[in-house]
């Protein structure tokens, strides 16, 4: 909006004048709809005008950015921690052979080290499980209203976009631009955990469990069975953040917007 502004303001503001009453007015429009106790009769009026309008807007701007950062760091660590887990899963009997090989211990305790370093991945997968969950908790609300409100801003900026031939076209790419990035970015990360989460059957497989001792080859069975069943970060407990999810909500804003078209003509 600034940086549209900024550009009629300053290499198409001779035209932006009107006479009324005997008077010329300066007449450019501002970015949003708002009333203000100073006016926009003049070029000065009006720059001061768009920087009292566009510093809040910026302020709330950052704070927007700022927890949509929060929440995709997060959704990154725990893809992160999955995907190291995975290695240590996959790795889990070489890991222990060269430890009892550096340490110099008797070779009748790799079972039991097999089993101990087992435990300790179990705990870091139920550490996460639980991660995922008080994030699953704390955003799905908020996820929901995010896409609700994409999807309309995506559908209504391309009707917009339909619609203008002046000036402001450059502002509704922008916010298409910004409103689709956004949701895009939620659905990758989201995208990211749920599939790192689905790699850890198959990087237990692949571990050495045949010389495991029974108890330990319980445990992969275990998890491998609860890890059928994925992670997923979801948009109000209706739908995962998937890439499919994002595909979805597209076609569905394209969809709208068509039948937005056809109501008007």
């Amino acid at each position: 909006m600034l940086l549209g502004s900024l550009y009629v303001f300053l290499f198409m503001g001779d035209q932006q004048y009107d006479v009324s009453g005997g008077e010329e007015l300066y007449q450019q429009k501002l970015p949003v709809n708002i009333i203000t106790p100073f006016g926009t009769e003049t070029r000065g009026k009006y720059l001061f005008t768009l920087m009292y309008t566009i510093i809040p807007v910026t302020y709330l701007v950052w704070i927007i950015v700022t927890l949509d950062a929060l929440f995709m760091a997060l959704m990154s660590c725990i893809s992160a921690h999955l995907n190291v887990l995975g290695g240590a899963f996959k790795t889990l009997h070489p890991r222990c052979v060269e430890r009892i090989t550096r340490c110099k211990l008797n070779s009748k305790n790799l079972e039991h080290e097999v089993d101990k370093e087992m435990i300790k991945c179990i705990q870091h997968l139920q550490t996460l499980l639980r991660v995922s969950e008080q994030l699953e908790s704390i955003y799905n609300v908020q996820t929901f209203f995010q896409a609700c409100v994409s999807l309309g801003e995506m559908c209504f900026s391309l009707f917009l976009l339909s619609q203008t031939i002046d000036q402001s076209i450059g502002s509704e790419i922008t916010y298409l631009f910004g409103t689709s990035l956004e949701l895009l970015m939620y659905c990758w990360f989201g995208n990211r955990i749920t599939e790192a989460s689905m790699k850890l059957s198959y990087s237990i497989y692949e571990a050495d469990w045949l010389s495991a001792k029974l108890s330990t080859r319980k445990k992969m069975i275990l998890t491998m069975t609860r890890m059928t069943k994925p992670i997923y970060v979801t948009i109000g407990k209706i739908t995962p953040l998937t890439l499919n999810t994002f595909l979805t909500m597209a076609r569905g804003a394209y969809s709208f917007f068509t039948f937005l078209k056809q109501k008007q003509l």
